[in-house]
């Protein structure tokens, strides 16, 4: 089986690909996610599909208990990423096995990763879009490197005191956000390359740049991924402390990520992203404070014309999130500094409301749409 991750059409293959895998696992099934909803009208109730363990090749992830907050579990991955380029190198696996081979085990080692039958479809959509990463493995070497200098007893301090300082500013270690499992994987860094591709479908998101990164899953499970080795640790904190603001609103409303609609994905990382502002005010914001105008115009263009049909897809929100690199329409991070942009002035008109009282406000509450109308002439 041969996964190339790249943009729209790929990710859609990939769906394709993991439901074969996931059916092969399991004759239970259940929901494995799709859209995203476009209604936040109640918390769903979706009940993961208990399965039995899958045969195959399996290598057990490595979990560290050593002083450990309570509701705190950190579960590292890179054992198991290690067993698959072993076996790779060896020729056991054919090449094109790799992709259904690389997500069986993942799911093998740790079901609280990325899940069962119920769940990883989308986790896994999700871990790639966020990583670049292409299967069937073209440089062993990146991969090889990448778990070599993977900082795991790092990470892991760094979780804990990151989960500490979290909880001096909001519960994140009890009631609405307790029991988070911190799922951690190395994976190969991404150059940026000098000439940038000009279209989506060449382009990598702006986030798979980046050697810092957390996936927050829902209010239960973060996906952390580290690459460059040490490189990584660098922005780490800011990342985890978003992250445990995520998690924390997730919890607290019912919600998994992909829950969640455009709107409210981008105020629920709003308020994350001031929530790892107030935890480390000296730490260096992950978007700038704001967009130029022009690139404003294109955020708002593209949205308000994706409003007029079923909603906002899946893709485009992604798009809008993260932007890219050189692609027009869709200026880096582009709607993260909107979205902040319309916390930020929110809580400056609300400063008795401490972030808690914020996170729990209806995303519809701060998402300002009028905003749009200064940058586009909406009946034209």
């Amino acid at each position: 089986m041969i996964i190339t991750i790249k943009h729209a059409a790929g990710r859609a293959v990939f769906a394709v690909l993991v439901v074969v895998l996931l059916l092969a696992l399991s004759a239970c099934g259940g929901d494995t996610g799709g859209e995203e909803s476009q209604v936040l009208s109640a918390p769903p109730t979706r009940t993961p599909t208990p399965v039995g363990a899958p045969t195959g090749v399996g290598v057990s992830a490595s979990v560290d208990s050593n002083a450990l907050p309570d509701g705190l579990a950190v579960v590292a991955l890179d054992d198991t990423i290690n067993g698959f380029l072993t076996a790779v190198e060896a020729g056991e696996i054919d090449v094109m096995d790799q992709g259904l081979i690389f997500t069986q085990m993942l799911i093998d080692s740790d079901r609280s990763c990325f899940g069962d039958t119920t769940w990883a479809n989308r986790r896994f959509e999700l871990f790639f879009d966020m990583t670049g990463i292409t299967l069937p493995v073209l440089d062993i070497s990146a991969w090889r490197d990448a778990v070599a200098r993977f900082p795991k007893d790092d990470l892991a301090a760094l979780i804990r005191t990151t989960w500490d300082d979290a909880a001096a500013l909001a519960p994140v270690n009890a009631g609405a956000a307790a029991n988070i499992t911190v799922c951690t994987i190395p994976v190969p860094h991404m150059d940026l390359p000098e000439e940038l591709p000009a279209s989506t479908w060449e382009s990598p998101y702006t986030v798979v740049y980046d050697d810092a990164k957390v996936l927050t899953f829902d209010g239960d499970t973060l996906l952390v991924m580290c690459a460059g080795g040490e490189a990584c640790m660098d922005g780490m904190q800011r990342e985890l402390a978003h992250a445990f603001g995520l998690a924390y609103q997730l919890r607290l409303s019912g919600f998994s990520l992909d829950d969640l609609d455009v709107f409210a994905r981008l105020i629920f990382e709003a308020r994350s992203g001031l929530f790892a502002r107030l935890v480390y005010p000296d730490l260096p914001s992950k978007w700038p404070d704001g967009l130029a105008p022009e690139d404003e115009k294109k955020f708002w263009r593209v949205l308000l014309a994706r409003m007029q049909f079923d909603g906002v897809p899946t893709e485009t929100s992604m798009q809008l999130f993260y932007g890219y690199y050189g692609v027009e329409y869709f200026p880096p991070w582009g709607g993260m500094i909107v979205a902040s942009g319309m916390v930020d002035d929110y809580q400056q008109q609300h400063s008795d409301l401490a972030w808690v009282e914020l996170a729990a406000l209806p995303p519809d509450v701060l998402f300002d749409m009028t905003r749009g109308d200064a940058f586009v002439d909406v009946s034209g």
